[in-house]
């Protein structure tokens, strides 16, 4: 994330055993933790949402003020198209943030999808999905 820093890069290699033949979503809106990804996670599908917005290290919030309409909608689609996705996941691999203003370890996202995760119910509820 470029709002919050994190220490992705031995999440990755932490998990990458397990995830062999595998896939894993990543969601950040920032691109080198995508590019990390690709470039290490050698057996494993990489994947993506489409519409990555490329914001040059500004935080995601900060960014939407900086654009129009537009893009600040496109902006918000894509954060809930991954809230969504990662919701629906089998498996989330979270990763705490580096010592921060607000001592919080894991930033507001992130906790989001982690609840919704655990509670898929929601998800379906709101996209009218119940079975």
């Amino acid at each position: 994330s470029s709002d919050y820093q994190t220490d992705y890069q031995p999440v990755f290699a932490k998990i990458h055993r397990e995830l062999m033949g595998k896939r894993l979503l990543v969601c950040s809106d920032d691109y080198q933790v995508l590019a990390h990804a690709k470039a290490t996670l050698k057996g494993v599908e990489v994947l993506e949402l489409p519409n990555f917005v490329q914001t040059n290290g500004i935080p995601i919030a900060h960014y939407a003020l900086r654009v129009g309409a537009n893009e600040r909608y496109q902006l918000t689609l894509k954060a809930i198209s991954d809230l969504i996705a990662l919701a629906q996941a089998d498996k989330l691999f979270l990763t705490k943030i580096k010592k921060n203003l607000y001592g919080v370890e894991y930033s507001g996202f992130t906790m989001l999808s982690a609840i919704l995760s655990q509670n898929k119910g929601i998800v379906a509820h709101l996209m009218g999905l119940r079975g």
